[in-house]
């Protein structure tokens, strides 16, 4: 089997000392260092990953080579995107959009060159990129004509054309290091095409394994023919041990990144991108969530497949010491950087630890735009064969099953399938029971949409009690419910199958469980502005002393100040609701952040009109653990909401006398929803 070394496990002995290899083998780059689409997405932002790769030599403080990946030119429209699109519109015979797509890359390639090239001294580099632009494009358009004349998709094909934007970005950025002498290589930075280095077994049932002793043996020959030169090297791409071109998968430059640190040996792999390192959730949907300094690899693996787009679920494959063959191999740290923020710490990825095991929960992570297949019937029970049934008919689909699960009673299995494999892998499964569901031993083969997956991850809840409890009670307390749960036996990732709907919600309900402080979102009701102005004022001054003390993250995400009011009866319906208070102005914070606390009174001066059914909608929809309503009114049309806020799951808090000293049976109906 070929399990694979270093560059030079093939050439001289493990055990020979350091001092006793080659100069040119000391000369090999020792770091591997990756920058993804966004880091060269333009001339501004190769600008900044020079001025990064400068800082690293400076770093290194010896002369070092470095090893730079690269992936293609980010930015929207992404370049990769472009080409795999020209491929499927000349499949559907639309050869003048995809002319029209190159147009657009041609254009934002030259653009880059234009901007980085500009000096007279630049000349000789700019026209060579340029005229290796144009044959490439030239060729792509050759191989469009004939995937148009065919009316075919060949999935090699996009893999050969989408992996021209690594070669482009490639060939730019180690020509703007040359032409700008950046240290450590300075005039010698050579362009490497990962083609002609990397070999790979991309058997479509194992998926694609790096074949390590050939890809071993030529990156040799590669160093040993530059000696102690720096290289830019293609992410992506790669051949197969017949010279047939082939990828890595999509996103698959973090795992070329990887795949080259194993094969140099290297100290370190670093992934620079547009984040600060690994989170833990998506800060886009989690306003809280922050930056882990650490994690396992199980752990980035767990989210990366979950989700996580910050790293490639297979990067931290090549890394672990236990892969490798030799007996004296180590582990890799991998550390993810970002591009745009090269101050933060950001993350390093290594073996679980002290740290990684400590912390019950490392991460949350959502991954929508799923459906689940069940399969149901009593008629299953004690039959051996039915999952490889199942299983076989979705291989041979080349359906991929994110999450299993099943129940011991073994009246039911549920499997969560990408979205758009749904309905093909329902009709498949109805096939290949059609004799069982004629029959009535199995009842139903059932397609449910619009699924998500929570993935709670963590090295820490490993033997660990309690830790499912917790993730289920706070999507109970969210008013989540879930349809399926799946765990696996190393107990790292507890996996919770939701509608989409409620995907917002359970995330930020299960981070703000594990990760964060009490968040609790309060609202606020007030007539008078003085007493309103005193409430405020005092979650400004004590915000720091209640995270500091108490954990508690108080967020005022809503603010409604009463006025004149109706003089209608008084009545309460199912949600609490009451008649319109009116002149009354509701202030909200936007997508649920928290209201400036700072400037409130101005922002309450323009704020729209707004009633206590609004403001209980707005309390509702806040996707926290925890919601408090403090009524600081003397309004009976706010003291009438109370109990309907409560059978809510909304707290309470009031100065409000109108709430105790009504009716008997507005008092009992309060007592009986705080008891509730």
């Amino acid at each position: 089997a070929d399990r694979g070394g270093g560059i030079w496990a093939s050439t001289m002995p493990d055990d020979l000392p350091a001092t006793s290899r080659p100069a040119n083998a000391m000369r090999a780059p020792r770091a591997v260092h990756k920058f993804g689409g966004t880091s060269v997405g333009s001339a501004s932002a190769m600008r900044q990953v020079r001025s990064i790769i400068t800082g690293i030599a400076a770093e290194q403080g010896d002369g070092s080579p470095l090893a730079i990946v690269v992936s293609a030119m980010g930015g929207k429209p992404k370049v990769t995107d472009l080409l795999i699109q020209t491929v499927t519109y000349a499949a559907a015979g639309g050869h003048e959009e995809a002319r029209s797509l190159l147009g657009q890359i041609r254009a934002k390639h030259e653009e880059a060159m234009a901007d980085l090239f500009c000096e007279p001294g630049d000349a000789a580099e700019r026209d060579s990129l340029q005229g290796e632009l144009l044959r490439d494009l030239t060729d792509i358009e050759h191989l469009l004509r004939a995937v148009s004349l065919m009316r075919a998709l060949d999935a090699r094909l996009v893999g050969v054309i989408s992996g021209y934007g690594e070669q482009w970005s490639a060939r730019m950025m180690a020509a703007l290091l040359r032409c700008s002498r950046t240290p450590p290589g300075g005039v010698s930075w050579v362009y490497l095409d990962a083609r002609a280095v990397l070999v790979v077994d991309d058997t479509p049932t194992t998926g694609v394994a790096p074949l390590w002793d050939q890809s071993a043996e030529r990156l040799a020959a590669f160093v040993q023919a530059n000696p102690g030169a720096s290289m830019v090297i293609t992410g992506f791409i790669a051949s197969t041990a017949d010279g047939g071109i082939t990828t890595l998968g999509r996103d698959g430059s973090d795992y070329s990144a990887s795949v080259f640190g194993r094969l140099f040996e290297a100290e370190a792999v670093t992934i620079w991108t547009d984040v600060s390192g690994v989170l833990s959730a998506d800060p886009r949907v989690v306003a809280d969530a922050y930056c882990l300094p650490e994690v396992s690899y199980n752990e980035a693996a767990e989210l990366a497949h979950f989700g996580a787009k910050v790293v490639h679920p297979k990067t931290m494959q090549p890394a672990l010491a236990r892969l490798d063959w030799r007996e004296d191999a180590r582990s890799i740290p991998i550390f993810i950087r970002n591009t745009f923020a090269p101050g933060d710490r950001g993350t390093r990825i290594f073996e679980t630890s002290e740290l990684t095991t400590c912390r019950e929960v490392a991460g949350v992570s959502a991954m929508n735009g799923m459906c689940l297949v069940n399969v149901m019937g009593r008629g299953m029970v004690g039959i051996p064969g039915v999952a490889s049934r199942l299983f076989n008919a979705l291989h041979s689909l080349g359906v991929n099953v994110t999450a299993i699960a099943q129940a011991s009673s073994e009246q039911s299995i549920s499997l969560a399938l990408l979205a758009v494999d749904g309905a093909r892998a329902q009709a498949a499964v109805q096939e290949v029971f059609r004799t069982e569901l004629t029959a009535g031993h199995i009842e139903s083969v059932q397609l449910v949409p619009d699924i998500s997956i929570i993935a709670v991850v963590g090295d820490g809840m490993s033997h660990r009690p309690g830790v499912a409890g917790k993730v289920m009670g706070a999507l109970g307390n969210a008013g989540v419910n879930i349809r399926a749960i799946a765990q696996g036996c190393n107990e790292t990732n507890i996996t919770t199958i939701i509608d989409t709907r409620q995907s917002l919600r359970a995330l930020r309900a299960v981070h703000a469980a594990f990760l964060a402080s009490l968040t609790v979102a309060v609202g606020v009701v007030a007539r008078d502005s003085a007493v309103a102005s005193e409430l405020l004022g005092s979650f400004a001054r004590h915000d720091a002393t209640s995270q500091a003390r108490f954990g508690l993250n108080a967020r005022v995400i809503s603010v409604l100040k009463l006025q004149t009011l109706t003089s209608e009866p008084l009545t309460e319906t199912k949600k609490g609701e009451a008649h319109k208070s009116v002149g009354s102005r509701l202030l909200q914070g936007r997508e649920q952040s928290a209201v400036d606390l700072g400037s409130w009174e101005e922002g309450l001066a323009v704020a729209d009109e707004g009633d206590l059914n609004a403001f209980t909608d707005a309390m509702l929809n806040a996707d926290v653990p925890m919601r408090v309503v403090i009524d600081a009114s003397d309004s009976a049309e706010a003291a009438a909401c109370h109990a309907g806020w409560l059978r809510q799951g909304i707290h309470v808090v009031t100065n409000n006398s109108l709430a105790l000293t009504g009716d008997l049976a507005q008092y009992g109906s309060l007592c009986a929803a705080r008891r509730a």
